[in-house]
């Protein structure tokens, strides 16, 4: 586990157990499971509704940054279209 971390929360390299896809918004789409993937690697996804769609960008940009810098799973370009698409689809 890491201590610290990103945004004073301390993110942990494990995958909390209880994240699943039925907890977000239309779960069985493909956005919900990427989320839940590539997300979940750190910390509990937040809710689409927790951004505008607008923000969602650069939220997006900034978590796939830190999943390169710490050497994480990264989507590949067309995953990561998928994840904005559904969180800004979804979004507050």
């Amino acid at each position: 586990m890491m201590s610290g971390g990103m945004m004073g929360g301390g993110m942990m390299m494990q995958t909390p157990a209880d994240i699943t896809p039925q907890k977000l918004p239309d779960p069985d789409s493909d956005g919900a499971k990427l989320v839940t993937q590539y997300c979940g690697q750190c910390h509990i996804p937040s809710a689409p509704s927790a951004h505008k769609a607008t923000e969602w960008p650069k939220v997006v940009e900034r978590m796939n940054g830190y999943m390169i810098d710490q050497g994480m799973l990264v989507p590949d370009s067309g995953k990561l279209q998928i994840i904005l698409g559904y969180l800004q689809k979804h979004a507050g």
